[in-house]
């Protein structure tokens, strides 16, 4: 993404990708791009919230879209609604099967968003989809079991528990 995207709105810069800095004096220049510059000035409390949850849900019906394409049995049952949970200091991600909702860690997005997108919410809705489709419960050792790995590898993620991202 080029810097002509920025635009200026009186100590408030609004990036296409709908993130919001404060209080940075931003220039256009050759090469100059979000992914070199701009992921180490945002803050976690700088995020527009409902441009990232506008995002999410978007990623999340494309994830549920993509799965339910693959398991007829997955369009009877609604995807789980996303929430952005500013606690979550260690845990990316959690999916509340029963409740029929996912928590994203909202600390996480500034630095690691590309991960948050591509591997975390997709590690959650297949969480939802196995409970759906299984009902195979949130437990440490049944969640991740093989039919959550197969779900990931259909949505092109590889199955990990776990994450090493640190804030």
């Amino acid at each position: 993404m080029c810097c002509k995207n920025i635009t200026h709105v009186r100590k408030n810069y609004t990036i296409e990708n709908g993130l919001k800095i404060r209080g940075y004096t931003l220039k256009c220049g050759a090469g100059f791009g979000y992914n070199s510059y701009m992921k180490n000035v945002i803050n976690w409390q700088d995020i527009d919230r409902a441009r990232l949850l506008a995002k999410c849900n978007r990623y999340a019906d494309a994830y549920w879209h993509t799965l339910t394409c693959k398991h007829s049995g997955l369009a009877r049952h609604t995807r789980p609604d996303i929430r952005l949970n500013a606690k979550f200091l260690t845990m990316a991600g959690r999916c509340y099967e029963d409740l029929s909702f996912i928590d994203l860690g909202l600390k996480f997005f500034p630095k690691f968003h590309v991960i948050m997108f591509n591997e975390i919410l997709a590690h959650e809705i297949c969480h939802a989809a196995d409970f759906a489709l299984f009902n195979t419960k949130c437990t440490a050792k049944i969640s991740h079991g093989k039919n959550w790995q197969t779900l990931m590898l259909q949505l092109g993620v590889i199955p990990n528990q776990y994450h090493d991202m640190t804030l």
